[in-house]
Formats: structure tokens, sequence, C-alpha cells
């Protein structure tokens, strides 16, 4: 379809005024002067995958949906303070744990989502950048992401993307979820995001190991966890994570592989 296509639809559909065209996320305005968020996925099945989760949370914890069409999601018009990436140290994760036990606060829902398993072919797709991270690391983080999927913890549905610029502050709730893939996996899988980033801030640290570990262990405390599960699930989701930075280009490929072989270090 033609950008004057796509914005006659869009505008059809829900009023528009205002529309700019090769943005993923903008904000937009009806003609009644009402404002919204209009975000753009690469595919409808991505749309989909984020619509229904974004529905099962019905803005409990979370930027609410209004709408979609195709591959276009309508959302409201949330007013951010700050991201969590200005917070620090302990009370960061104390606003995750917060977060995350509101998002999973309502009962499993059969929701037709991907899994982890799923996403574990990331592992295959991207075999030819075996050299360039290294044989011992990519088949030490694909043998423990695979040894983990063996294991029988219960699924929910997760965010999927859950790192410091997709939780901000807003004049509505303390702290919302935005941007969410939508993801069927055990809990501790939601916490890997989190644990890897913020990039390259993490890797600034004077000392990243240790802050690394003190980070583990007040989510350990904070959400009764089990800290070699998620160093697990921590260490294998940033070999993913780099591989399919390769896979998109993205030079930060080379600060999860370096977030990686922390948790590698801390358990190996």
């Amino acid at each position: 379809m033609s950008h004057n296509d796509i914005f006659h639809s869009l505008s059809k559909k829900w009023n528009l005024k205002t529309y700019q065209n090769n943005l993923a996320i903008q904000r937009v305005e009806t003609q009644d002067n009402k404002k919204f968020w209009l975000k753009v996925f690469t595919t409808k099945k991505e749309c989909q995958d984020a619509c229904s989760i974004l529905k099962h949370y019905a803005g409990r914890g979370s930027v609410l949906l209004i709408d979609y069409y195709n591959n276009y999601q309508l959302l409201e018009d949330v007013h951010p303070g700050k991201k969590l990436t200005k917070v620090e140290g302990k009370l960061s994760i104390s606003i995750l744990i917060e977060l995350i036990r509101k998002l999973h606060k309502t009962a499993k829902e059969d929701l037709s989502l991907p899994s982890i398993k799923d996403w574990a072919l990331g592992f295959d797709r991207n075999i030819a950048s075996i050299d360039t991270i290294g044989k011992r690391l990519f088949n030490h983080g694909k043998g423990i992401y695979h040894d983990l999927l063996q294991e029988k913890d219960s699924w929910i549905p997760l965010h999927g993307d859950l790192h410091h610029q997709n939780i901000l502050s807003t004049t509505d709730q303390p702290w919302v979820a935005i941007d969410p893939k939508g993801v069927l996996g055990p809990i501790e899988y939601e916490y890997g995001c989190f644990l890897r980033n913020p990039v390259p801030l993490l890797l600034s640290k004077k000392n990243s190991k240790k802050f690394i570990q003190e980070r583990l262990s007040h989510i350990v405390e904070q959400a009764q966890l089990e800290k070699e599960k998620l160093c697990l699930w921590a260490f294998s989701q940033a070999i993913l994570a780099s591989l399919w930075a390769i896979e998109d280009n993205i030079p930060i490929w080379r600060d999860f592989l370096d977030i990686a072989k922390l948790y590698d270090s801390s358990f190996v």
C-alpha cells in the first residue's frame, strides 16, 4: 500500500488528522483533538501477538490498547515522566518486581502466542554466526537454553521485552510497561531482558560483575526466585539476544556477548 492509501485507511478507521510515514511510533491526533500513540509493526503477526498480550493486561501495569488494524496499533496517550534507566540500585529492582506482579496478577489465559521454545529457533537460524561469537559460548548458551526448556515450570503470558526503556513512569500510574512482544514462558524468563540491560551503561560500571551479582541477589530476595535459574536464563538469553542483534546488523551484539560472559563466569 502507498503512503496515501495507508493514511486514508487509518484516517477513515480512527478519524485521524495527523500521520507521518516511516515512523515506527508516533503521536497522532484525531479530528476531535484526542491524542493517541500509533505504532507500526514489521509484520501483522508481530502486531497480533503484541495486541493479544496487551488485551490480557487490559491496562493493568501496561499501556492501554485502544484498537488495532492490520499491522498498526492505536494506544492510549501516556505521559511519561521518566524511564527506568533514571532509577538505580535496589529501587529499580523493586519497581521491576512490583510491575511484573501487576502484569501477571490475573490467572493464565490460553493466548495464541509464540513460546520461548519458538524463540529458541534463533540459535539454529543463526548458526552461521557461531564463529563470530565463539563456538564455546554459542554451544553453551544453546545447551543451557534447551536444558531449561525441559524443566517442568508453569508457563504464563510474558511481556518478553521488559528492559529499562520499556518501563515508564506516567501521570496515571506510577510505572507502566510498553512495547511488549508477547510470549509464553516461565516467570524467570521475564527478568532476562532487564538483567542484560541497560547497554552499554551496564558494562561501564566500575565492577560490572559485582553489580550483576547484587542485582541477582536483590531479585532473589524480593521476588523469591531461584538464583541459579535466573542466572542461567540471563546467560542463555544474552547469547540469543546477541545472535538476534547480529542477524539485524546491530552493533549492540558485542555488548550482549560481553554481558553473557559475566553471567557465564558466575557459574561455570
